[in-house]
């Protein structure tokens, strides 16, 4: 690693060798590849949808139950889905769908978790009795 000295702070240069070994765990390195092109493709897959909106793979169905986004075309139920390149990226700089979208999710995840802790309550509440 070189460390450059223009500036106070020490900056540290890597080379694409050492940047791609630090890089190169799992799913990362494509993310960082595909958020780097110059020009993005016109449709998108779940996974790149969430590369570039900031969230995971699977929130995206949660997104769309919750109509906050809309595949394209008309999908069948179990087939792949696509997303316009467009449309996401005005959505990616849009703070208040970025909150809101935010909120459901938090919402969705959190009842989510207390339907899973309640019948393990009941359990707990019959093993006393």
């Amino acid at each position: 690693m070189k460390t450059s000295s223009t500036s106070k702070s020490k900056n540290i240069v890597l080379t694409s060798a050492e940047f791609a070994a630090l890089v190169r765990c799992g799913d990362e390195w494509d993310r960082i590849q595909f958020l780097n092109l110059s020009r993005l493709p016109g449709r998108l897959t779940v996974q790149e949808s969430a590369w570039l909106l900031g969230f995971k793979a699977h929130d995206i169905p949660v997104l769309v139950c919750h109509r906050l986004l809309q595949p394209m075309g008309t999908p069948a139920q179990n087939g792949e889905k696509y997303y316009s390149a467009a449309q996401l990226e005005r959505l990616s700089k849009d703070f208040g769908w970025l909150d809101l979208a935010t909120a459901t999710l938090t919402n969705y995840w959190k009842a989510k978790n207390e339907s899973r802790t309640k019948p393990d309550q009941a359990r707990k509440v019959r093993e006393q009795i």
